[in-house]
């Protein structure tokens, strides 16, 4: 009898020593566009940008050095594969002057930059 329980003791103690916690995972949210941004380039040329959940942006642009102020609207594509934006204007007074992004990379959660013609400009989120 003394055996039985020593050996059902063993087992515990055994069947005991593999069972641990699991690890927290933790979660990285990946990037996303969704938001408001801002970028400064040149010349204080302010642009700011916002991206909706339905695949909506909305744009304006003040460049003091040209005396222009532009705003544009519509609908935008991010390919996450080929790193570009494409935007389809809808409405402003910018008409399709908007360029397509390339190489956009996500640096941080709040901070982004792409490729326009031979510029990179940064976005940082508002």
């Amino acid at each position: 009898m003394k055996k039985s329980i020593t050996l059902i003791a063993m087992l515990l103690l055994f069947a005991v020593s593999f069972v641990s916690c699991g690890k927290d995972e933790t979660v990285v949210e990946k990037p996303t566009l969704i938001g408001k941004w801002l970028c400064i380039a040149n010349t204080n040329e302010t642009y700011k940008l916002t991206f909706g959940s339905n695949n909506s942006f909305a744009m304006t642009i003040s460049m003091p050095s040209q005396n222009f102020n532009g705003t544009a609207g519509g609908t935008y594509t991010y390919n996450e594969t080929q790193k570009t934006i494409s935007y389809t204007v809808t409405s402003g007074n910018m008409g399709g002057s908007i360029s397509n992004y390339e190489n956009v990379k996500f640096n941080s959660a709040s901070q982004w930059q792409a490729t326009v013609g031979t510029a990179t400009l940064v976005w940082n989120r508002e």
